[in-house]
């Protein structure tokens, strides 16, 4: 296939988030199927587009956006779809991905592990983790690395891995 011979590209430099989520919340359709975006029927056209997986659950997703927001209405028909819609308004208001991922956690309730891919960072992964119920774990390899939320989605290809235990580190926006 044509995605095959680019990936086989001495030259190439690949991102891929993907996610297989069981839809706790929200209907199974393709706009909810992972990673979701920041594109929704009443955004704003010249925000940064952001793309995002959540491994978990954003409580208290619509009271974020208020009634004028219910599912169906304004787009917002799962909880994961919070994450790249308020990452890019953060993004747009001069943020920086990782304090502004940290600034959407604090607003978040529930127990959550996020990665995001905002289009600024230029195939950067931004991550993040919140509650006690999700984890991250980043598989080290010799041709890159990969995230996961259960390790046993890389024994299969490395055994060097990192847990994301959701700690904040210097330099990430907290204040």
């Amino acid at each position: 296939s044509a995605l095959h011979e680019l990936i086989a590209l001495p030259s190439a430099r690949i991102t891929v988030l993907a996610h297989t989520r069981w839809a706790s919340v929200g209907r199974i359709s393709e706009a909810n199927a992972h990673p979701v975006d920041s594109r929704w029927s009443d955004g704003d056209p010249d925000t940064p587009l952001v793309v995002a997986a959540l491994n978990g659950d954003v409580d208290n997703y619509l009271s974020l956006f208020g009634s004028a927001h219910q599912p169906d209405e304004g787009g917002i028909t799962t909880d994961a779809k919070v994450i790249p819609v308020l990452l890019s308004k953060r993004l747009a208001a001069g943020g920086e991905p990782c304090a502004a991922l940290v600034a959407c956690l604090d607003d978040f309730d529930g127990s959550m592990a996020i990665t995001v891919q905002p289009q600024s960072t230029d195939g950067e992964l931004v991550l993040g983790v919140k509650g006690s119920g999700q984890a991250l774990y980043i598989g080290l390899s010799p041709s890159g690395f990969m995230v996961a939320s259960e390790v046993y989605g890389l024994i299969g290809a490395t055994g060097s891995f990192l847990r994301v235990d959701g700690g904040t580190f210097p330099g990430a926006g907290r204040p």
